[in-house]
């Protein structure tokens, strides 16, 4: 959802297709976000 075609590039709020435009929702994409950033790099330790 939040993954681009870059390995290890992530999108969130407006940049994203389909967002909404409101910050709300870019607050919540940001934080999804985040949290696969996280679940990426800790793919890349093990």
């Amino acid at each position: 959802m939040f993954n681009t075609s870059a390995p290890g590039v992530f999108a969130a709020g407006d940049v994203r297709g389909g967002s909404t435009k409101q910050l709300a929702s870019a607050v919540g994409e940001g934080a999804a976000a985040a949290i696969q950033i996280r679940y990426f790099l800790d793919k890349l330790e093990k």
